[in-house]
């Protein structure tokens, strides 16, 4: 049975997605464990697992593969993104500025994703990425999450706020 560990901020998306992947409560469980939010998928087969997962990805669930024990399959060597700081972390809204992600262990291929939305990403170093944001991007007023992705599937940072004012 995969278990996969989420972000609990994603949990409403994740619940949507189930749903429309006609998986039912009795297919699947959200169990907290030790403080993480988890997706327990009673998944008859691999493809099944790995169509929720290509979905979860497609819609934004950030997976937070480094807080499970079961760690990815070893074939991956991909570190896990650190995301500490956005620079900055607030604008007003109907501005145009460059993010920055502020981290460690990015690398070539990471994106930002802002909204939940995959952004064009800049590799700057292993401690910093930046995307564009228009003003169409940061309106209305509001708090919107940022993580950054790991161009290996399903690998997530925590997410840290943006906040448009």
């Amino acid at each position: 049975m995969p278990r996969i560990p989420i972000n609990p901020v994603s949990l409403p998306l994740v619940r949507h997605i189930l749903r429309d992947l006609n998986i039912y409560p009795e297919e699947c469980s959200l169990p907290i464990i030790g403080g993480v939010q988890y997706v327990d998928l009673n998944a008859s087969s691999l493809v099944e697992a790995g169509n929720v997962l290509t979905r979860f990805k497609a819609e934004g669930v950030v997976i937070l593969w480094n807080q499970v024990a079961t760690a990815p399959p070893d074939e991956i060597e991909t570190p896990i993104p650190v995301l500490t700081a956005l620079n900055p972390a607030s604008a007003p809204h109907n501005s145009s500025l460059t993010l920055i992600a502020i981290g460690s262990n990015f690398v070539r291929g990471c994106e930002i994703t802002f909204r939940g939305k995959p952004r064009p990403t800049t590799f700057i170093d292993s401690d910093n990425l930046s995307t564009p944001l228009t003003n169409k991007d940061i309106t209305p007023p509001g708090v919107y999450p940022v993580t950054v992705v790991t161009p290996v599937e399903f690998f997530g940072s925590e997410v840290r706020y943006f906040t448009s004012t």
